[in-house]
Parts: C-alpha cells; structure tokens; sequence
C-alpha cells in the first residue's frame, strides 16, 4: 500500500503497529524500515496522544487536521478503539471493521470450552486446543500468534484477555467519517462490519467485498488492487469536504 499511496504523489507519514506481521517479539525498524516511517506494540492507542504531539503533527508538509488513520485486521479494532478518545482524525478505514475481536474465539472455540476459560479454567482448554493445532495449521497460527501478540503466557489466558477488547457501548463516541469494509466470507469476525457500522452514529461506509470480484477472504488479500480502489475513491470523496465538515 506505501507504493500506491507514494504514486498518488503523497508524503504522509506511514505508520504501522503490532499485529501478525512481525518476526521478532515486536515490531523493529530496522525490519519494517524500507515500507513504514515510524512502527509500535499493539498497545499503541492507550497513547495516541504522543503520535499525534510528537510525531505526525510535527512533520513538514503535514496538516494535523487531514489526518486519515488505516487499521488492518486487529489494527482495525485498535485504530476505532483509539478514535473513540481521540477525536483528530480526518476519516478512518477499518479493513475490516471489529467491534468485539473477542468474537472471532468465541466463533471458533467450542461453547463448553470457552465456558471452561471465561471460568479461569486452563490445564484441560490449552491440552485440547494444543491438539487441535497440531492438526490444523490455521488454528495453530491463531493460537501461537494470539499468545505473541497479547504476552498471555498460555492460549486460555490470552483468549481471556481478548474480552477487554471491545468497543461495545464506546463506538457512538467515534467522530470520524469511517470506511468499515467487510469480506464476504471472512473466516474470522464474519458479522462484525455490520455490528460495528449499526454501533456508530458517525458517518460510515459500509464497503463489502465479494469472492466472485477476488476480495471476499479476510482483509481482502485474494485482490488488495480492488481494496485499495475503494479506499482510495472514499478518500477522494470525503477528503474533498472542507476539513470543518469531516468531525
């Protein structure tokens, strides 16, 4: 995405947080360094504050007001959790949008199991989730990044932690104009763009995204060309307002 937004002749900053993308216990520079201009741990939107003060607002070339925040896969979740309390973007794109991330584990995770771990239960939920992964290479990548990502020491004390992670009850406060996109057979958080859109008061675009075109997958990636036309015809829409009317 760097290489199309720089085509469009624009120099705003790219910044990328943790998420499944990383190959060291997080995100490096010195790894993302040739795509991105500032990277940070995926707890990054309890101190949005700094990113804005000190960072992007203070960028030559840089207007603090037309400011667009892009969130991909669980990035998606923590860009709309951070706009909740912060309420300087210009427009937002959740790709795609979450409102309860917790969701994807109850889909996934059977209900007596999951019963099990909300009740603090661990030794049986982890040997039987142990075995699950080592048949099926998506659910071993689930759980092993999801123990990553979240520092939890064991796959039923992460799942736990997910619980805090949602913005139910807090998404009417979101101010920006938000482009929610939403695949079609998203293997992971199906349902969630459209609990999120019918959460928000603010302006959205609900963008779905279908197998037949080649984007139905989870955050599109069977055709990110067609992703990223939409993004970028929404942004020249709603970017084109006068800044007074975006918030």
């Amino acid at each position: 995405m760097r290489d199309t937004i720089r085509s469009a002749g624009s120099q705003q900053l790219v910044t990328v947080g943790q998420d499944e993308g990383g190959i060291q216990d997080r995100l490096s520079p010195a790894f993302w360094g040739p795509s991105v201009d500032f990277t940070t741990n995926h707890s990054w939107w309890q101190n949005d504050y700094i990113l804005w003060d000190s960072l992007a607002a203070k960028q030559p070339g840089v207007s603090p007001q037309a400011i667009v925040q892009f969130g991909y896969s669980m990035g998606s979740y923590l860009v709309a959790r951070s706009a909740v309390f912060d309420h300087r973007s210009a427009a937002l794109i959740l790709d795609d949008g979450i409102l309860d991330m917790h969701q994807a584990y109850r889909n996934a995770i059977p209900a007596p199991v999951m019963k099990m771990i909300l009740a603090g239960r661990s030794t049986l939920p982890n040997r039987l989730m142990a075995l699950k992964a080592r048949a099926q290479t998506q659910i071993r990548w689930g759980l092993d990044n999801g123990v990553w990502t979240m520092g939890g020491p064991t796959y039923a004390d992460f799942i736990r932690r997910t619980t805090a992670y949602t913005i139910e009850g807090l998404a009417d406060r979101i101010t920006a104009p938000t482009l929610i996109m939403d695949a079609e057979h998203d293997q992971f958080l199906a349902g969630q763009p459209e609990l999120l859109q019918r959460a928000m008061i603010a302006p959205t675009t609900l963008a779905r995204f279908t197998t037949a075109e080649g984007s139905g997958e989870h955050c599109h990636v069977g055709s990110l060309l067609r992703a990223h036309q939409v993004i970028f015809d929404w942004l020249d829409d709603t970017l084109s307002q006068p800044l007074s009317q975006l918030a």
